[in-house]
């Protein structure tokens, strides 16, 4: 549906919260720079934006993003082959040694589940069940053993309640992720656990340049967790914030831990000495140069800029 030969770009802008509807918040740094929605042709363009802070609930959020129509279309297209690697995610880990805290039978949802891939490495043991947008990936899911439901099965409340369900890698895309994790929450049993995987605004530096950050220069993230919010969302939605645990959403490599310190500080220096003396002197060294070339921090995904969030229901 995307495929189109021309650039599209239906975008809409965001003048309230996605969160808690609260239209006071501040920018944080400069705008970004338009980008290319992946690496293939697909002529889907992400627009121009500035990070926002909420007010109120503390969540980070971008000030454009595409349309709902347009993500819905983009995610039901997406390739999920690249995410089904042997990369041993530190963020897997997490999550499959806290769902193995769950009694044996126990019910469990994967809300968003893509191919399945957390529920299978999980094991048979217990009532495994997941929700996913994308039908080549539900397909997978269920080759695997995933009983998969609908949206429609959970707000319709015709699925019961679960011991743990799991949000990994889910809620940086959500248009309305209030109302979403309140539907989450009100599924749990009693001393339930909602296993929050993200990433962590508080763990980007410099602040300032977030909005440049490699986690929001990708299409379908429109959001960022904060501490603040999390504890927020967590009082709102009546439940106990168990454990937070700071990781890289990547296996660690000193090699290329290295390369990306250098590239982040390269990166941050350039914005820093724009238009400045130093900017002049970085400009004619061919190394250092490179720094202003780049329209959005490279990737640090070797950081420890994600969290693992445990949620309980008392």
């Amino acid at each position: 549906m995307l495929g189109r030969t021309q650039p599209i770009t239906l975008t809409r802008a965001i003048y309230a919260c996605p969160s808690c509807g609260s239209e006071e918040y501040a920018s944080i740094g400069k705008s970004a720079a338009p980008f290319p929605c992946d690496a293939s042709s697909t002529p889907l363009y992400h627009p121009s934006y500035v990070i926002q802070e909420c007010s109120q609930c503390g969540l980070l959020f971008k000030s454009h993003t595409l349309t709902a129509g347009v993500l819905s279309d983009y995610y039901s297209d997406l390739n999920f082959a690249p995410f089904e690697g042997e990369y041993d995610f530190p963020t897997d880990a997490a999550l499959l040694a806290q769902l193995k805290q769950v009694r044996a039978n126990g019910r469990i949802l994967d809300y968003g589940c893509s191919t399945g891939r957390i529920l299978h490495a999980l094991g048979p043991g217990y009532q495994r069940f997941g929700i996913e947008v994308n039908d080549a990936a539900a397909k997978m899911a269920v080759e695997r053993g995933i009983n998969i439901i609908s949206e429609a099965d959970l707000a319709q409340d015709r699925m019961g309640r679960f011991d743990a369900i799991v949000l990994a890698d889910v809620f940086e895309h959500l248009i309305e992720p209030t109302a979403t994790v309140h539907l989450l929450a009100s599924r749990l049993a009693h001393q339930g656990k909602l296993l929050i995987v993200t990433g962590f605004a508080d763990a980007v530096l410099p602040r300032s340049l977030i909005g440049e950050h490699w986690y929001f220069s990708i299409c379908g993230h429109l959001q960022m967790l904060s501490g603040r919010h999390l504890n927020w969302l967590a009082q709102t939605a009546g439940l106990e914030v168990a454990s937070l645990e700071k990781m890289s959403h990547y296996r660690r490599e000193r090699a290329r831990l290295a390369k990306q310190i250098g590239r982040a500080v390269l990166f941050t220096l350039a914005r820093a000495a724009a238009g400045s003396n130093l900017g002049g002197v970085m400009h004619r060294l061919p190394i250092l140069k490179r720094g202003f070339s780049w329209t959005h921090m490279p990737s640090t995904d070797q950081f420890s800029d994600h969290v693992l969030a445990v949620l309980t229901k008392h």
